[in-house]
Formats: structure tokens, C-alpha cells, sequence
């Protein structure tokens, strides 16, 4: 399932929300609802769930500060998922939205 995982995300694409005309204020909007019209293919809640299919987890803690708990996963499976969100606050914004939602009851 990692080599799946991996070979996903390896292959992704992303365009700007800005000046797209489509009427989104931020990236991260586009990034957390998954809005097809962007060409976006990062997808938080699969991110999340590579992350613990490979023995790692996550925390949301007060401040909205992200926890991720990589103790146990190996560095060849964790590199190709962590490098995914590594320089892209969008990303990690996604991130964060798709925990609180999950937090609130929502299935991703």
C-alpha cells in the first residue's frame, strides 16, 4: 500500500487558486475541499491515513499546533509522505482543517 501511496502522490499536480477567476480567497480553501477545478490532486485525509498506514499518527493541539508522531515508521516510507507538505503551508493548512473536521464529527 506505501508503493501505491507513494507512487500517488509522486505524480501530483497543483494550480494556483489565485487568479484561477474562480472566486477562492486563499489556496488553502481549494486545498481543504478539495476543489476539482484546480487541477489539485493532494488529498489531506488519504495524506493522513498514508501516515498511519505506515505506523505514524498526528495530533491538532491547543493553538492549532500539528503534532506528527513518526517514532515508528521507517525513513524510506516516511520520506515520499512528509516531503509532500515540507515548504508548502497550503498543504499543511489542508492538514490541519481535514483533523478538526474529523474532530467535529465529519467522515472524510
Amino acid at each position: 500500500m506505501a508503493a501505491q501511496i507513494e507512487q500517488r502522490y509522486m505524480h501530483e499536480t497543483y494550480t494556483s487558486a489565485a487568479g484561477s477567476g474562480c472566486g477562492h480567497d486563499t489556496h488553502t480553501f481549494a486545498m481543504a475541499t478539495g476543489c476539482c477545478h484546480h487541477g489539485n490532486t493532494f488529498d489531506p485525509a488519504a495524506w493522513l491515513s498514508a501516515l498511519v498506514a505506515i505506523g505514524g499518527g498526528y495530533a491538532l493541539a491547543a493553538g492549532r499546533k500539528l503534532y506528527l508522531v513518526v517514532d515508528d515508521c521507517d525513513t524510506y516510507d516516511l520520506a515520499p509522505i512528509v516531503g509532500q507538505i515540507i515548504a508548502r503551508p497550503e498543504r499543511v493548512e489542508a492538514v490541519r482543517t481535514a483533523i478538526e473536521r474529523r474532530q467535529c464529527g465529519e467522515v472524510l
